[in-house]
């Protein structure tokens, strides 16, 4: 069986209904190479079957089902289909919290750094976006600009602006060793393998080492309720650590969780 993690999976579809759960994820070449139609997929200790690959190009996308009481709920949320539902006739729509996130993180994927000194820079740049089709007009109505104004002005925005090698959305798949992430288990040499899969939000790559940052839109107080959230998402920075220091042959010498809703940085 093939092993993934929930924390590391990126989804370019999904389909939730009833009974299953069923997702398509982006592979790397080498990656789908190793598959094959109706292989077992192990995910976070539930067990599903590939039903398909599709080559799209220079894309390889994996069609995988699951029975969906097998997975733990915050999977099943976390793959539910964001929506835009209409609150009346006439009036805009509204989006939702999923949608708001995914919004969040276009923004300051295509956002030009440069031009984020102000609200109306800002408010230009969001403008682009939506007539370059990378989000629509709801999507970008839902975007804080106090929110990104914040970070852009603390000095880990000017940082990321002043970076010569500033990595956006960088997406990465590695196929790793079990004992890496369980050490419980001895290292043999035909030990099981995990796919290591994911999209990291933003790094800067300094002489002396790696910064990753990670993007959170969870709507928490500060202080000790952040702090717990930030918890929660370490097992995720420690895949991503990993995979940084294998592809860049460089220590990975900050971890920071940029909370957007409440402007804290924290560092894991």
């Amino acid at each position: 069986a093939v092993c993934f993690s929930f924390a590391m999976v990126q989804v370019k579809n999904a389909s939730l209904s009833s009974r299953t759960l069923s997702f398509a994820v982006t592979l790397e070449p080498e990656t789908a190479a190793l598959l094959k139609t109706g292989d077992s997929v192990v995910m976070d200790g539930a067990e599903g079957k590939l039903e398909r690959i599709d080559v799209m190009g220079n894309e390889s996308v994996a069609v995988i089902s699951f029975p969906k009481e097998l997975l733990p709920d915050p999977a099943v949320e976390r793959f539910r289909m964001p929506e835009i539902r209409p609150v009346s006739a006439g009036k805009k729509h509204t989006v939702s919290a999923a949608r708001r996130g995914t919004a969040a993180h276009l923004v300051l994927e295509h956002l030009n750094f440069e031009k984020t000194g102000s609200e109306q820079d800002l408010a230009e740049e969001i403008r682009r976006l939506v007539e370059k089709h990378f989000l629509t007009q709801e999507e970008a109505d839902s975007v804080n600009r106090q929110d990104l104004l914040r970070l852009f002005r603390s000095p880990l925005g000017v940082r990321m602006r002043n970076a010569e090698k500033c990595r956006r959305e960088f997406r990465f798949s590695l196929l790793c060793n079990a004992c890496e992430f369980y050490p419980e288990r001895e290292k043999k040499a035909d030990d099981e393998k995990i796919l290591l899969q994911g999209v990291i939000d933003c790094c800067l790559e300094e002489d002396d080492g790696i910064v990753l940052i990670d993007y959170k839109t969870d709507r928490v107080t500060k202080g000790r309720e952040t702090a717990e959230r930030a918890q929660y998402y370490l097992p995720q920075l420690e895949a991503y650590t990993k995979a940084l220091i294998r592809i860049f042959a460089k220590p990975v010498k900050e971890r920071l969780l940029v909370f957007l809703d409440n402007g804290e940085i924290v560092s894991v």
